[in-house]
């Protein structure tokens, strides 16, 4: 037998008791995910160059296109708010169900009026509800940060408009932040799958929970790091400091657990004796963070 014969036949067996292992009730979403993932990393691992033949003109194709990464960013952002409008005829604009979603339309709301929080109802006791402070002030107990793209989509004209911003936001940031660490042809797949992934059929997208602005803030905060010890431009310490203060003003509690290795990373660099002077870092770096 010819070790691709050899290969395949591993794969079958391996695709058969896959198969077999598979509860006879009905499967999730994410179960369904999880599947597929696994049989693309058998074939990829048995057949590495299946599809070969297909897939390098592509990338042959994608790579100029790959090394205009300005060109990049802006492209998966308009690719993520193109791809899920022209999915509404399947899954229309949501509609809000859970008490999160309530009470981070609430915050939206009271943004968009121009105020930060409201009074209390002279009956708000017959008005409480959950996941809403009723003292001092009438307002949602959630950090501000979704409740104010909500607001910008309000006031555009519909709040899942500031939910579908969010989302093209964050997809173009990963696609920075990958840029930052992998080579560019790479970048731009790992921006197509979080497209993929993310702005179709997800409650990112098709929900007011959100996800996606603290994603931008992991994003930035982690794609800044690279740049910060390659060229020590003031505008990545300041997209470093964007990043974490827009973790701390939507997932306050994983921001901070999130940003810690980063702060460490970052002060190892400043303190190893191989790093630039203090004179090039400080106004460079230290002080463009500490400005946000």
């Amino acid at each position: 037998m010819t070790p691709n014969g050899a290969h395949m036949r591993g794969l079958h067996t391996m695709m058969m008791l896959l198969l077999l292992t598979l509860p006879i009730r009905k499967l999730s979403l994410l179960q369904i995910e999880g599947l597929i993932l696994g049989a693309s990393l058998l074939v990829a691992w048995y057949v590495p160059l299946l599809g070969a033949g297909i897939l390098r003109p592509i990338e042959k194709i994608g790579a100029p296109f790959a090394a205009r990464k300005s060109l990049v960013i802006l492209a998966i952002a308009v690719a993520a708010i193109v791809v899920r409008i022209s999915m509404l005829w399947l899954t229309p604009v949501p509609v809000p169900a859970a008490h999160d979603e309530f009470s981070y339309l609430l915050a939206a709301d009271t943004f968009a009026h121009g105020r930060l929080t409201n009074p209390p109802h002279p009956m708000w006791i017959f008005l409480d509800t959950i996941h809403v402070n009723q003292h001092p002030t009438y307002m949602s107990k959630y950090p501000p940060a979704q409740g104010a793209v909500l607001a910008i989509g309000m006031l555009l004209g519909h709040p899942w408009i500031g939910v579908l911003l969010s989302m093209a936001g964050m997809c173009a940031a990963i696609t920075w932040m990958l840029q930052g660490w992998f080579p560019a042809e790479w970048a731009v797949l790992g921006g197509a799958l979080v497209l993929v992934q993310f702005s179709v059929f997800n409650y990112w997208v098709d929900s007011y929970w959100g996800g996606a602005v603290a994603a931008i803030g992991g994003a930035l905060v982690m794609g800044s790091l690279p740049r910060i010890f390659q060229h020590q431009r003031p505008r990545d310490a300041i997209w470093l400091g964007l990043g974490a203060a827009i973790l701390a003003n939507s997932r306050p509690f994983e921001g901070f657990v999130f940003c810690l290795p980063v702060a460490a990373a970052l002060g190892w660099w400043l303190l190893k004796p191989s790093c630039c002077s203090w004179r090039v870092t400080f106004p460079r770096v230290i002080l463009p963070l500490s400005s946000v």
